[in-house]
C-alpha cells in the first residue's frame, strides 16, 4: 500500500475554501473534466468524472462527509488515468494562523503496470508519489484561483 499526502496553507478563510472543495458533486474548478455526472446524494454518492482521452470516465464514490469538521472521504475502485488502484482520499479543510489549512491524503496500491515500469517496487513508489504530489499541487493551485488567491503560496 503506497501512501502520500499534500497540504497547503491557502489566506482563504475555511468556510471559503469549504464551500468549494467541500461540494463532492461541483469539481468545476478542477482542470480536466470536460463533463462531471452525478449519482445519487450525500455519503455513497457517485461522481463520474469525463475526461477528454479516456474512454470511460473516472467514478468516485464518497465515502464519509463531515461538515463540521470539513472533511471529506472518497475512493476509486480503478482510475484508467493512473495506474493505480482501490484508491481512497481524505480531504480537509482547517483554521491556520496564516488562513486555511487543506490537506489531501491517499492510499493506493500500484497494479501491474505500473510495478512493470519501474526498477524496483520501491521506485514505482517514489513515482506514484511524485505524480500523485503533482496532480495535488496542481488541485491546490486550481482551489487558490478559484478563491481568488492568484498564484498559489
Amino acid at each position: 500500500m503506497v501512501e502520500c499526502s499534500y497540504a497547503r496553507t491557502l489566506s482563504a478563510a475555511p468556510a471559503e475554501l469549504w464551500a468549494v472543495c467541500g461540494n463532492f458533486g461541483e469539481v468545476g474548478w478542477l482542470p480536466g473534466p470536460e463533463r462531471v455526472e452525478t449519482v445519487g446524494e450525500g455519503v455513497g454518492m457517485i461522481r463520474r468524472l469525463h475526461i477528454p482521452g479516456l474512454e470511460a470516465p473516472i467514478e468516485e464514490t464518497l465515502e464519509s462527509f463531515d461538515e463540521a469538521q470539513r472533511r471529506l472521504s472518497y475512493r476509486v475502485k480503478k482510475n484508467p488515468f493512473v495506474p493505480y488502484e482501490n484508491y481512497r482520499a481524505r480531504l480537509s479543510v482547517e483554521a491556520a494562523e496564516a488562513g486555511s489549512r487543506v490537506r489531501v491524503e491517499s492510499s493506493f496500491e500500484l497494479d501491474a503496470d505500473a510495478l512493470a515500469e519501474a526498477d524496483s517496487p520501491a521506485a514505482a513508489e517514489q513515482a506514484a508519489r511524485a505524480a500523485m504530489t503533482g496532480i495535488y499541487a496542481m488541485m491546490m493551485d486550481a482551489l487558490a484561483k478559484t478563491v481568488g488567491e492568484g498564484a498559489a503560496k
